[in-house]
């Protein structure tokens, strides 16, 4: 799931959420660590290019306790700056622009 805030296009939030709910359904397993990464950077540059171009202010993105640093590397933070879990034990990260 990825919320894109005051976005101008429908289509774009449409397949950034598509391309970001198909991202987790990688199994690590299946490729390794490596390729997932490279795969998942894609993913990323790919949704952050969307942002960008529909001029998204933020991008809100749950994430696991694994994947929290690997956002990090792409601009997210953690919202309100705190490192709490939800109730279905995510983390809640934020990009703004």
């Amino acid at each position: 799931m990825i919320k894109i805030v005051e976005y101008k296009d429908e289509y774009a939030k449409e397949l950034s959420e598509i391309i970001l709910s198909n991202m987790y359904q990688i199994n690590i397993k299946d490729h390794g660590k490596d390729v997932i990464d490279k795969i998942g950077k894609k993913l990323i540059e790919k949704i952050d290019n969307i942002a960008i171009n529909i001029w998204c202010k933020e991008l809100i993105i749950p994430a696991s306790v694994y994947a929290c640093e690997f956002y990090r590397k792409f601009g997210f933070d953690y919202l309100d700056n705190r490192k709490i879990q939800n109730e279905d034990k995510e983390y809640i990260l934020i990009k703004k622009y």
